[in-house]
């Protein structure tokens, strides 16, 4: 609402009297409250009925104002007249950007003193700091009016160029020059340096979580690499069956154990673990039982999980056998076999050893079901053949194991080991009680392993034997034990007994004569009886070339990558 008192000099006068009219009426209305309606109505009407004609007025005005103005200088977004932005990264950006120079042909020139004056472009290449609005040819000190709230130089502050801007072209140089060794613009450029070489606190956050993550990827590479090289050591250990730990592991034992003797001798010519135990804490070196069982531990299952990849969707045979170890402990041993594809060949894989406390039908069932179905996940449906030896606990139809197996699958066939068909048959052949036609056979067998025996079990007669083999130049071929369960075993003795053949009868004579015990001289004495007669000299010749075939036989029909009979 415009007041009585307005000032009116530049206004239409048709404008002019209306506004005094609607001035008039608002006093009017406030000099008398108490009037009639009636009255009140019509002031109202009047007052509103001058203000739309003071509406019509001004904006004829403006658009008559708008249309005579031809030369509308369009504001760059950098122009310094502009308002800072208020965002951080874009007021950053704008800063980083430096002050506003613009191109211009030519600059508006206007009466200072007798002459015109105008902005010089040259001023920009000797001033770098000036900046220059065309919108209101003013010109700006762009660190002073960025950075005019520093509390070194709040109270120093040119105005002229830090907010007004300046137009005094005529005396342009000698301002330039008096402001730029001002205490205000020297510490207003500090600051603006300053700030463009620091970064902010969040993005000094994000570098310092980038660094730390960084430094962890790094470690982690370094930690996995560290890890190869002890996974291998444990592997080489396992594929050979030895023993990790020692009795003591200080650091003043000789023998630490052969997973810490090997890491330590790894340390001496290889950068990677030798800086690893000089720069490492004392508890991550890696090498503490724990850590030794925690390796042994994944390699484990590792290996479980690549079997069961292995056999998924695949036919499987199961080749198990029992037996008792050193330590009087039955133990069973379970072999998997089937075909890979990409190795077009079968393959036969050790899955587990198993302690069993019974050697009953049921107990041997259990102990293979829970490895076959609930460790390695085969269906009884993927199980096509079963192969254990004769014994009636294993191959009965009617309560062994084989029988337990056709009652979860009853299409699975039961194979008898052909190896052990083997071994059996020719046992049968030789100790057959039906027929004495055999019987050489069999006492040269006898007379084979009683003169290992006799030569192996005492240290002193192994060293004459040794020592006359030496003096003949004979190559020595170690005496070998017969295997009551494999044949193929009988062949290497037969075979050690004929290549030492002279060697043995000197030992033996060498041995009758000068031992003082009349036991071992009349044992002596009856081996060589026994080994210069006929019939022992013609089953070793005859038997040789027999039990070399039974040894290939027996070998062929053991190995993985038999196909076909």
């Amino acid at each position: 609402m415009f007041s009585k008192n307005s000032k009116l000099s530049n206004t239409p006068s048709t404008l002019k009297s209306d506004i005094n009219a609607v001035g008039q009426s608002n006093d009017r209305i406030d000099d008398k409250c108490n009037v009639e309606p009636d009255e009140a109505n019509a002031i109202v009407d009047t007052s509103l009925k001058t203000m739309s004609n003071v509406t019509n007025l001004i904006m004829a005005d403006k658009i008559d104002s708008s249309v005579s103005n031809d030369s509308i200088v369009p504001v760059h977004n950098n122009d310094p007249i502009n308002q800072l932005p208020v965002n951080r990264l874009e007021l950053r950006d704008r800063i980083s950007a430096g002050p506003y120079h613009p191109n211009m042909e030519s600059y508006p020139k206007t009466m200072q003193g007798a002459s015109e004056r105008s902005f010089q472009k040259s001023w920009f290449e000797k001033y770098v700091w000036l900046e220059y609005s065309p919108s209101k040819d003013l010109a700006f000190c762009f660190p002073c009016r960025i950075f005019k709230g520093n509390n070194l130089n709040s109270s120093q502050l040119d105005d002229a160029f830090s907010k007004t801007g300046f137009y005094s072209w005529y005396r342009g140089i000698n301002r330039f020059n008096k402001h730029q060794m001002t205490k205000s613009h020297i510490f207003s450029t500090r600051a603006m340096a300053d700030y463009l070489n620091t970064t902010s606190i969040d993005q000094q956050i994000d570098i310092s979580r980038k660094e730390y993550i960084s430094k962890c990827e790094s470690d982690r590479l370094h930690n996995r690499e560290i890890m190869k090289r002890l996974i291998d050591i444990t592997l080489c250990l396992v594929k050979g069956g030895r023993p990790f730990r020692g009795h003591d592991e200080g650091e003043k034992s000789n023998q630490k154990g052969l997973f810490k003797e090997i890491v330590n001798t790894f340390a001496k010519y290889e950068i990677v673990l030798k800086e690893h135990f000089e720069n490492s804490p004392r508890n991550a070196k890696y090498t503490s039982n724990r850590i030794q069982n925690d390796l042994i531990s994944s390699i484990h299952n590792v290996l479980i999980k690549k079997v069961k990849a292995d056999l998924q969707n695949v036919y499987v045979s199961i080749l198990a056998d029992e037996t008792s170890d050193v330590g009087h402990h039955e133990q069973l041993s379970i072999v998997i076999r089937y075909f890979d594809d990409q190795m077009n060949r079968p393959v036969e894989t050790f899955l587990d050893l198993v302690r069993l406390v019974s050697v009953n039908a049921e107990s041997i069932f259990t102990a293979i079901s829970n490895i076959i179905h609930s460790k390695f996940g085969i269906g009884w449906s993927s199980i096509i053949a079963v192969c254990f030896d004769g014994a009636s606990t294993m191959s009965s139809n009617i309560g062994g194991v084989q029988r337990k197996f056709n009652e979860m699958n009853a299409n699975i066939l039961y194979v008898h080991c052909y190896a052990y068909c083997l071994n059996l048959s020719l046992i049968d052949s030789i100790t057959s009680n039906t027929s004495n036609k055999n019987q050489v056979v069999f006492n040269f067998l006898g007379s084979v392993q009683f003169l290992y025996s006799f030569i192996e079990g005492s240290p002193t007669r192994h060293a004459i034997f040794e020592n006359i083999a030496k003096e003949h130049r004979s190559n020595l071929q170690t005496l070998k034990s017969c295997s009551t369960t494999r044949w193929a075993c009988r062949s290497e003795a037969v075979n050690a007994i004929k290549h030492n053949y002279r060697a043995l009868l000197k030992a033996l004579d060498g041995i009758t004569k000068k031992s003082l015990l009349p036991d071992v001289k009349m044992k002596g004495l009856g081996l060589k009886s026994q080994i210069k007669s006929f019939n022992f000299i013609f089953c070793m010749n005859m038997m040789q070339p027999i039990l070399q075939l039974v040894l290939k036989v027996s070998s062929s029909l053991q190995t993985p990558k038999l196909v076909q009979l």
